[in-house]
């Protein structure tokens, strides 16, 4: 089977936020043994066990436990490559997650994400499937990521439509950390921890919003 890989986009955008916490980037890639060529090189994949082994090693130099939310909110919709200008130029946010769910293997392959819609609500889920190569128990990772990704979902709509979407329930599936403050904080709504899936659950008039970027014609060359 095939390994699956992160784009580099990805990665770099991790390191790059870690250079802006004072962290020195030559010896973080020599720590993890990535080449910071490979950064530099456009459309480069990066192996799981690599991309991970640079949040494991930034959590540990910065001791900020909760890395994955703060790097959220720091979120560059440039950190998705491509598919960040599809984004971009799309209609309303309800396209927004389609072109995401659809194309988000781009920039992370073996993480699936989905949208579903139940009576008036919508329910986007984040998750990862048995194919994703793993070398050692990554859940403090997963973690990491899986926070990071519901950060940045919100921080994108924000940035795409002018609009703060409140969440009605985010569910994880990793144990609750001992402080929830700045989830909360970020957050500000109902928690649930130990779940079987990663979901962030809201309202689902909002698909309705206008993305205030959009161009009917750039989209389908960037989709091309």
């Amino acid at each position: 089977m095939q390994q699956k890989t992160v784009s580099g986009y990805l990665t770099r955008s991790l390191i790059q936020f870690a250079a802006y916490q004072g962290i020195d980037i030559e010896k973080l890639c020599s720590k993890v043994g990535l080449d910071p060529v490979a950064l530099t090189t456009p459309n480069h994949r990066i192996v799981p066990s690599v991309h991970y082994a640079v949040w494991r090693e930034v959590v540990k130099q910065t001791g900020d436990e909760n890395l994955g939310l703060h790097f959220g909110e720091a979120f560059n919709l440039g950190s998705y490559g491509i598919v960040g200008y599809i984004l971009l130029n799309c209609a309303t946010l309800t396209e927004v997650f389609e072109k995401y769910c659809r194309y988000s293997s781009l920039f992370c392959q073996g993480m699936p994400s989905r949208l579903s819609i139940s009576e008036g609500m919508a329910f986007f889920e984040y998750n990862f499937n048995s194919e994703l190569t793993i070398q050692h128990d990554q859940r403090e990772e997963w973690r990491c990521d899986t926070e990071c990704t519901f950060v940045s979902t919100l921080s994108a709509i924000k940035l795409l439509t002018g609009r703060e979407l409140r969440a009605s329930m985010v569910a994880f599936r990793h144990a609750p950390p001992a402080d929830l403050s700045e989830h909360q904080r970020i957050f500000q709504t109902d928690l649930q921890f130990s779940m079987p899936f990663n979901r962030l659950a809201f309202n689902a008039a909002y698909l309705d919003w206008p993305v205030l970027s959009s161009n009917v014609n750039l989209l389908p060359l960037f989709e091309q």
